[in-house]
């Protein structure tokens, strides 16, 4: 039976690919079918590229390569950092987001939740990254501690009611498992098994949807009427409203394809400013330093011109499109393909958390189709970790 190997560069092919089946739905009257040829072009010629790319990083990096060996690091001081890093964060803002928004606390807005300047962006990726060691730890040894600390670590992001850390932290415990029993070769009925379970967890992402889209006082309506609410900002279709389909399965619909719908509409109508400054300001340098450089330097970036004003993600190729066209878009792919080559040398030479890098890695590029993720602090800070606790312990001998 042929066995398909999963890496980086497929795990991006297939999100493409995978998108472009979602926008081909056509649930929504919002976005119309790809009318941009540069765009079709460009993703054609990526999928190409991507496919090259998969096959050469299959020789470099074969199964098994990232199986760290068991690693002695006792993780009491840095469980008790995590713990403390979570405390100072709720103690600063008095508030648990999740429990205000399950009791109706009168007012409450979890988006409100900030943290401590400059430190949250610590403590929610340590607290993500530390969760997702104790999952390696306890996929290795079967300790009940481990299970239980990653269990709770993992779930920061959901005690901040942000549903997309959480999913994301998720996706990385997949792949952390996936790579620890050497199940990154999938035959077809594998395939079908994590298919359906992407089906479970796309239906539970949209439940979460309609649980915290509505105010305090109509979250306690059916979930039918929770649904409508973004059946009619998203503007499905008749078709879709009168199908069998569950209506929960219109938020992947809408977080799938508006980023493509939004892409192909500024590559009809905008012009690229074609400077490179502020390409690579925008797109390659993380987003709490290039923050501060397109402030000091005022540089230009032009906003995004959306299809419409509610649903504002457009690929992680947007802005590179608005700073340099085709070309910054395609600079894009051959800087992200470095970045997974160059990491992954650097975890292939580490003896300690490599199989949790990677699987960092592994969830970056599949939702970077959506937003850049490696500008994204929140996702790609979690990188470092690995390599400072592998020089770490190299460094104890």
């Amino acid at each position: 039976m042929r066995k398909i190997v999963i890496n980086p560069f497929l795990v991006f092919l297939m999100t493409i690919i995978g998108t472009l089946a979602i926008y081909s739905l056509s649930w929504s009257e919002i976005y119309p079918a790809l009318t941009s040829t540069s765009l079709i072009l460009f993703l054609g010629i990526t999928i190409i590229v991507l496919l090259f790319f998969s096959k050469v990083y299959n020789i470099f990096f074969p199964v098994g390569v990232f199986q760290n060996r068991k690693h002695s690091i006792n993780m009491s001081i840095w469980v008790v950092l995590g713990f403390l890093s979570i405390a100072a964060e709720l103690i600063y803002e008095k508030a648990i987001p999740i429990l205000e928004v399950l009791v109706f606390r009168s007012g409450y807005n979890y988006v409100d939740f900030e943290g401590i300047p400059t430190f949250h962006v610590f403590a929610v990726t340590y607290a993500s990254f530390l969760g997702l060691w104790l999952w390696d730890r306890f996929l290795m040894d079967h300790q009940f501690l481990n299970l239980l600390g990653s269990l709770f670590f993992v779930s920061y992001p959901l005690i901040l009611f942000n549903r997309g850390g959480f999913i994301m932290n998720l996706c990385t415990l997949l792949f952390i498992t996936l790579i620890r029993k050497r199940h990154t070769v999938f035959s077809v009925k594998k395939i079908i098994v994590a298919m359906s379970s992407v089906l479970v967890i796309l239906y539970l992402f949209g439940l979460l949807g309609n649980f915290r889209s509505p105010d305090s006082t109509s979250v306690k309506e059916s979930g039918e009427a929770r649904s409508s609410l973004i059946l009619n900002s998203g503007r499905a279709t008749e078709e879709f409203k009168e199908s069998i389909i569950p209506k929960e399965f219109f938020w992947t619909y809408l977080y799938a394809g508006t980023p493509l719908g939004n892409l192909n509409h500024m590559m009809e109508v905008m012009e690229p400013t074609n400077d490179l400054n502020a390409f690579v300001a925008s797109s390659i340098l993380p987003d709490f330093i290039s923050k501060r450089i397109i402030e000091s330097k005022n540089i230009y970036i032009p906003d995004d011109d959306l299809v419409l004003a509610t649903f504002n993600v457009s690929t992680l190729f947007a802005t590179a499109f608005k700073t340099l066209g085709i070309l910054g878009m395609s600079l894009l792919v051959l800087y992200y393909s470095l970045v997974v080559f160059g990491y992954s040398y650097l975890m292939k030479k580490m003896d300690t958390v490599s199989v949790v890098g990677i699987a960092i890695l592994f969830t970056i590029i599949i939702f970077s189709f959506f937003n850049n993720m490696l500008t994204f602090s929140g996702l790609s800070f979690q990188l470092i970790y690995p390599i400072l606790f592998g020089i770490y312990n190299k460094m104890r001998g």
